[in-house]
């Protein structure tokens, strides 16, 4: 009797694993080739991310948003969930498969990590990307954000495009990290400029102020004391007067 029970067990769990593996197919893409079927049904079993405007989502909680534009512009955008500070890209070539594969850092296009390229024949030449930092590494850098408060590397504080900006400086030289601070008015907010140095491993940290997306219908509000272009004006103005 008690064998029988077991096997049951063990029957029960393997149908309740195969029914999830079947479930979980809905929600999975294989980004490893572009899938024109699902393109062309307009992904209509996925549901979509309200968060994220014209991606759907994953059964991880990842979001993902396809794009086909023809020859040459083909991909999948892939978010993963918190407190992820990275986003996957997939390029493909005409024909659905890969042409290259990676991460990009926060959500804008400064790769990071190991990135795999592609010829049409499939053939595969892997490239460390994140070289470009230098001394630094994206690590490195969030581990800064994250100490000052400014991310939070288990939650995903801040991490959204209209928070974080993360781009490259002066001919790849440094890396800019622009992340919000707090909202000190309804059209106005706060934010830090990190400036990281590749060649040096130094960093700088200077605070702005900025109109936010509340003034964006507002062309003609007056400059902000503390924006970035006055304060620099102001510290220009000073240094010619002690040079006089």
């Amino acid at each position: 009797m008690r064998k029988i029970l077991l096997y049951i067990v063990v029957l029960t769990i393997n149908h309740m694993m195969a029914q999830e593996n079947k479930n979980s197919l809905k929600d999975t893409i294989m980004f490893e080739k572009f899938d024109f079927n699902l393109w062309n049904t307009r992904y209509k079993d996925f549901e979509k991310d309200p968060k994220y405007g014209d991606y759907y989502k994953l059964k991880d909680g990842s979001s993902f948003r396809p794009f086909y534009g023809g020859k040459g512009y083909i991909f999948y955008d892939v978010i993963p969930p918190l407190p992820a500070y990275y986003h996957y890209f997939y390029d493909y070539y005409e024909n659905g498969n890969l042409k290259a594969y990676g991460k990009y850092a926060g959500m804008q296009v400064v790769k990071i990590g190991v990135w795999h390229y592609f010829d049409e024949n499939g053939k595969e030449t892997q490239v460390n990307e994140e070289a470009k930092l230098g001394k630094w590494t994206f690590n490195a850098i969030l581990e800064v954000l994250h100490k000052d408060g400014v991310i939070d590397l288990y939650t995903g504080k801040n991490r959204d495009r209209n928070k974080l900006y993360i781009e490259f400086r002066n001919n790849n030289r440094e890396v800019a990290v622009i992340v919000f601070k707090e909202r000190i008015d309804i059209l106005i907010d706060t934010y830090y400029e990190y400036i990281f140095n590749c060649k040096t491993g130094k960093y700088t940290r200077k605070e702005y102020e900025r109109y936010n997306e509340n003034a964006m219908d507002m062309p003609t509000l007056p400059p902000l004391k503390n924006s970035k272009k006055n304060k620099r004006k102001r510290k220009n103005s000073i240094s010619i007067s002690v040079i006089s």
